[in-house]
């Protein structure tokens, strides 16, 4: 039986990522259902900096559903343009692969980030075939691991560094035989209390030439998609944005995770949609988009409004797209922004 076909990396981690995260998320959502309710729950998750002010949250929010808040993992996916990112794989191990990465990064961070990341090289021919050298990292600002055990138990069956946290400890020993049978290596670099990163490194064969067709028009569409936006400017608002000079080591994980989200958003929009980014809002200069998080739509706001009381008011029909950390945050802030009141289109995502 062949288990390999040709499968779209870049939708494959997508899929994954979501699913996990999604179940994740609901664990807390099912743990708290008797302490706050929906509202809150979407309230709480709206605002994911700190613990939300008094005046935010209604009397029915107890100590359970503050500890939804504390608990606040921004789910980062980074995935660098490639010629193409289809290739002919067996598609289950690769997804048992990422479901026990991200699974791990999540169950052991307990506030910061998690980032998936994709890297595919130029395709080269070996033997008549076409392959690329991809690597897939998974990186966090959970627990950490001690050296003594990445140099003694990291791989072995059942084990595990703390005896009585859930799971059996197969997790990363079933990985590296799956790696190995990919004929792949798996790194692993870890310290406590900071976080961790794996990388899987593998050689994957190209899409044949009769690959699903729904799978290379996704990849025309972002393509045609691209040429529109080739030289469009964004405004990048309420991101956290990293200084040149910042030592990203010496930061709360919170604070590393905005910036690595800036650093992220910024990319997509430059790599993938060809556009300039800015960072600061000028009122003066509107441009073709503007990408905001819920802590930015305040100053937004304020600029819409300084527009439409200038001297010569102009229609402002710039669209928006609203990024927030998850699809609760997202359901909220689609139906209490006050974004979408002025003729402006918006589009309400979530991350990862």
């Amino acid at each position: 039986m062949n288990l390999e076909s040709d499968l779209d990396l870049r939708i494959l981690i997508e899929e994954v990522v979501q699913t996990v995260f999604l179940g994740h998320d609901f664990q807390y959502l099912s743990k708290s259902r008797d302490k706050c309710t929906a509202s809150s729950f979407a309230r709480l998750h709206a605002h994911t900096h700190n613990l939300p002010d008094s005046n935010i949250l209604s009397d029915e929010t107890t100590a359970g559903s503050h500890e939804l808040v504390k608990k606040q993992v921004l789910v980062l996916l980074d995935i660098k343009p490639a010629t193409s990112h289809i290739f002919h794989s067996n598609g289950g191990a690769l997804r048992r692969i990422l479901m026990n990465l991200s699974g791990n990064s999540l169950k052991y961070c307990e506030a910061g980030y998690i980032r998936v990341a994709l890297e595919s090289k130029d395709a080269f021919q070996e033997d008549g075939v076409t392959k690329a050298h991809v690597t897939l990292t998974v990186s966090d600002s959970g627990k950490g691991i001690s050296q003594d055990y990445i140099r003694d138990k990291l791989f072995t069956p059942f084990a595990q560094e703390d005896s009585l946290a859930p799971g059996t400890g197969l997790g990363l020993s079933m990985i590296k035989q799956i790696v190995e049978s990919l004929h792949g290596t798996i790194e692993v670099e870890s310290e406590q209390g900071k976080g961790t990163e794996v990388k899987i490194r593998l050689t994957l064969t190209g899409a044949i030439e009769s690959s699903d067709p729904v799978k290379r028009r996704d990849h025309q569409e972002v393509a045609g998609v691209a040429q529109k936006t080739s030289g469009w400017t964004v405004c990048m608002v309420g991101f956290s944005r990293a200084s040149d000079e910042m030592d990203l080591e010496h930061i709360s994980p919170q604070e590393r995770a905005g910036h690595l989200w800036a650093a992220a958003a910024g990319r997509l929009c430059t790599d993938w949609f060809n556009m300039k980014t800015e960072w600061e809002l000028n009122p003066q200069r509107l441009p073709q988009l503007f990408m905001v998080t819920p802590e930015g739509a305040e100053e937004l706001m304020a600029c819409i409004k300084h527009q439409e009381s200038s001297s010569e008011p102009s229609t402002i029909d710039t669209p928006i797209i609203m990024v927030c950390r998850n699809a609760a945050a997202a359901l909220y802030m689609a139906e209490h922004s006050p974004l979408g009141l002025h003729g402006t289109t918006v589009e309400f995502i979530s991350q990862p």
